[in-house]
C-alpha cells in the first residue's frame, strides 16, 4: 500500500473515531457509539504486527495536524483500541 493511501486511510479513520466520540449531534445513541468504536477496535487489532506498527506511526504523524485539544486524543488512540501497549 502506499503512503499516500495509508495517510488517507488513516486520517479517514481518525476523523471517524473523532466524530463518535466528541459530536453528540452526529451519534446520540451512546450504544450504537460504543458498539461501533468496539468493531473498528476488533477489526484493527486482527492487523499484523507490522501494519500495527505501520498505523501507529501513521497516528503519530498526523496527531500534529490536529488543533492541540484534539491531539492528545488522536495520540493516545493506538491505545485506546488496542493495538499498542499503554
Amino acid at each position: 500500500m502506499s503512503l499516500i493511501l495509508t495517510r488517507s486511510l488513516t486520517k479517514c479513520l481518525i476523523d471517524t473515531i473523532i466524530a463518535i466520540e466528541f459530536n453528540d449531534d452526529l451519534i446520540n445513541n451512546e450504544d450504537m457509539a460504543v458498539g461501533l468504536l468496539e468493531q473498528i477496535s476488533a477489526e484493527l487489532q486482527t492487523l499484523s504486527e507490522v501494519d500495527k506498527n505501520t498505523l501507529i506511526n501513521e497516528i503519530a504523524h498526523l496527531s500534529r495536524k490536529y488543533p492541540k485539544d484534539v491531539s492528545l486524543f488522536v495520540k493516545n488512540l493506538p491505545e485506546s483500541i488496542g493495538i499498542a501497549d499503554a
